[in-house]
């Protein structure tokens, strides 16, 4: 998992693949889940929280750049 400092300086295109990879790994660990495969149940919790957080930094850079356009 990258820590936020890491996250920021990765280009847009680099979060939205990262978060696509994170979606896939959380519907396998929730699948896992299911079966009761799952080892660690906090991999779920970690997974949607790292998910949240590239979420978060991809909203701030379409809100700055929309910003940076009105000016």
């Amino acid at each position: 998992m990258l820590g936020l400092k890491e996250m920021r300086t990765k280009s847009k295109e680099d979060l939205v693949k990262q978060s696509l990879k994170l979606r896939e790994k959380l519907a396998n660990l929730r699948k896992d889940l299911l079966v009761n495969d799952v080892k660690e149940n906090s991999q779920i919790r970690k997974v949607r929280k790292d998910i949240a957080r590239i979420e978060t930094l991809l909203k701030e850079n379409e809100l700055s750049e929309n910003k940076g356009d009105k000016s």
